[in-house]
């Protein structure tokens, strides 16, 4: 992931120097930005909820019986967990070990341009790429806004930086899938839709 650009901008401003309020407000002078406007390529992401992942189909059995466990009491450990015993990587989230599985090979190949989010369809791997780049841009800039009204006490409505976190996530998952070219989404089954977890 290339370093942001209104993080470099900032740099450039001095903007380490400033008080929280000061970053703040050049914060919001750069989102409002025509720069920011004109390298942003959309602030409309898709009517999918971020926090719910397809889950792949399982490469062993090639079926969807596959669930996100958890197990009993004690530290967070989700996993993908298919009918069959295959079982994926454990990890803090849910989405998370749905990132996981759908990325390792037991799971069948996932294709970037099936992305329910940002638009991917139709695009190369390289317009693809730039474009996520540009939205991760944007994310990250308005999660340091809300991180930095809430430091000056502004109110943050309850799980907006979560949700915007959230599609940082889907961003990097994308990246991933789209520079793996060893699982670009070939010989994926048509007949069948991923599953859903949240």
């Amino acid at each position: 992931m290339k370093k942001q650009e209104w993080m470099r901008c900032g740099k450039e401003a001095g903007i380490e120097s400033f008080s929280k309020e000061q970053r703040l407000q050049w914060c919001r002078e750069y989102l409002d930005s025509d720069k920011h406007h004109e390298e942003t390529p959309t602030t409309y992401y898709g009517e999918h909820d971020p926090f719910d992942v397809p889950i792949s189909l399982c490469a062993n059995c090639e079926t969807s019986a596959q669930k996100v466990w958890k197990p009993k009491e004690g530290k967070p450990a989700w996993r993908v967990v298919c009918g069959c015993g295959a079982s994926g990587d454990v990890t803090p989230y849910p989405r998370k070990a749905a990132f996981r599985w759908n990325k390792s090979s037991k799971s069948l190949p996932v294709c970037y341009t099936e992305s329910p989010l940002f638009g991917l369809r139709g695009l190369t791997r390289a317009d693809a790429l730039h474009r996520l780049q540009l939205i991760y841009n944007d994310l990250t800039l308005k999660i340091e806004i809300a991180t930095l009204r809430q430091g000056v006490g502004e109110h943050v409505a309850k799980g907006y930086i979560a949700r915007l976190i959230a599609y940082v996530d889907w961003v990097q998952y994308l990246e991933d899938i789209i520079k793996d070219r060893s699982r670009n989404g070939v010989g994926r089954p048509e007949k069948e839709k991923s599953k859903t977890v949240a």
